[in-house]
């Protein structure tokens, strides 16, 4: 499971979430919502034929939020992946999309960083139970800005 989400990481980033702002997608099927990652500490990108430097203010998205359409307040919740506090000390797993980074892996790549340790973000059993490590041993061993 590490492998396959660490292979879909463009870019490591540990940072705080800023304020969130939910927006539509392209689509308009779904709701997504944005954080600005506060004093992200970069820990490697992934080579590419064009090297680019994040962003600034790094601007994260994550899948779920609400919008307010015509009075009526519209919440799109995937349970796999609550919707982060703002103020929450995170190690960000990111993959580079059209429109600025998402979490790798759509759930998997979002991690609280507590005392040194992750906590997976993700409600899913079989990914949480495999990520509770010290970060910096994991991004060592698991990542080394390949």
């Amino acid at each position: 499971m590490a492998s396959r989400l660490l292979a879909q990481t463009d870019l490591v980033v540990m940072g705080m979430l800023g304020t969130p702002h939910s927006i539509p997608s392209s689509d308009e099927r779904d709701v997504w919502t944005e954080f600005d990652v506060l004093d992200p500490v970069e820990f490697g990108a992934r080579r590419s034929s064009t090297p680019t430097s994040p962003p600034r203010p790094l601007r994260v998205t994550l899948l779920g939020g609400s919008l307010l359409i015509d009075g009526l307040t519209f919440t799109s919740r995937h349970d796999a992946l609550p919707i982060s506090e703002e103020g929450t000390r995170c190690l960000l797993l990111l993959t580079r999309s059209s429109d600025g980074y998402r979490i790798a892996g759509d759930y998997d790549g979002i991690f609280a960083v507590e005392n040194g340790v992750l906590r997976a973000l993700t409600a899913k059993r079989t990914f949480r139970r495999s990520c509770a490590v010290p970060w910096r041993r994991m991004l060592a061993k698991r990542w080394a800005g390949s």
